[in-house]
């Protein structure tokens, strides 16, 4: 009986113990693990961001790629694409990861992704926890990403690399231009493998004012990391966008346009530091 009880004493204080580390890293979880949505940029998808996507969730965070339509494998036409149907695309992964809590989310936007998760904090500024912007564009309200570009002076997008197809409304980007601009410190395969993917983009969205108000985009606290090689959206141009906004936290990263790609880790590390602060 003696030894029934000892045996019952320790099985109670394992199961009260295991109770406590569960409810322990729960809180934990809480605490530096995040929901986050990333946005991809114009001339992409998804697919280059899934390294970055892994080591955040080994981090503990719950990470969602965005598709943007018209993008990857997305069969929508160039000629209906619009900013509404990409802020859409990034509002309704929003609403999946807050559906019935009080849990807001993370949002990250790379290039022109920048453009679109601002419409889309515009849309869902109660849901967010921070937007990070990655070389991205940062619009004020009433702008569009064709008026900010020309701000974007030295950027090796320009008359010589880039064509427009009017009839399929989409820029096209030469083949002989195209690694330059996004990621001329890739290795050999990352460029192989990015200039595999490589599809044209849409044009008319470019050309949308976005209606951005203090009430709403305003409020949602912003962090920017820059990339200080970058051929497509020039350091220079990008702090010029940060100037004119209020961000909270701005970090750099000496690297091309396309970190997530060519210093996957390094990269990652810096955007989980910023995920988890402020």
């Amino acid at each position: 009986a003696y030894q029934r009880r000892v045996r019952g004493f320790w099985f109670c204080l394992l199961a009260m113990i295991s109770r406590t580390l569960l409810l322990l890293s729960f809180l934990i979880l809480s605490i530096y693990c995040e929901r986050v949505v990333i946005v991809h940029g114009a001339w992409q998808s998804p697919e280059p961001w899934l390294g970055v996507q892994s080591k955040l969730e080994k981090n503990g965070h719950m990470v969602q790629l965005v598709q943007l339509p018209a993008h990857g494998n997305d069969t929508t036409s160039s000629m209906v694409v619009n900013m509404g149907l990409y802020a859409s695309a990034v509002t309704t992964v929003i609403d999946a990861l807050t559906n019935n809590t009080n849990a807001k989310v993370v949002v990250v936007g790379h290039s022109f992704g920048g453009s679109v998760i601002s419409l889309a904090a515009e849309q869902r500024s109660t849901k967010i926890q921070k937007l990070i912007y990655v070389a991205a564009y940062l619009p004020t309200n009433g702008t569009s990403v064709t008026a900010l570009n020309m701000q974007n002076v030295g950027s090796h997008i320009n008359e010589s690399s880039l064509s427009i197809d009017t009839t399929n409304l989409v820029g096209r980007i030469a083949n002989k231009y195209f690694i330059d601009i996004f990621c001329n410190d890739c290795s050999t395969k990352q460029k192989l493998d990015l200039f595999e993917k490589y599809r044209d983009e849409p044009v008319l969205p470019f050309n949308e004012p976005l209606i951005l108000t203090a009430d709403k985009f305003g409020k949602v606290p912003k962090a920017y990391i820059h990339t200080t090689k970058d051929n497509a959206l020039t350091y220079d141009f990008q702090k010029s966008m940060v100037a004119a906004t209020p961000v909270l936290e701005v970090q750099k990263i000496k690297s091309s346009h396309c970190p997530f790609i060519s210093m996957t880790s390094d990269f990652s590390e810096l955007l989980n530091g910023m995920i988890t602060s402020f």
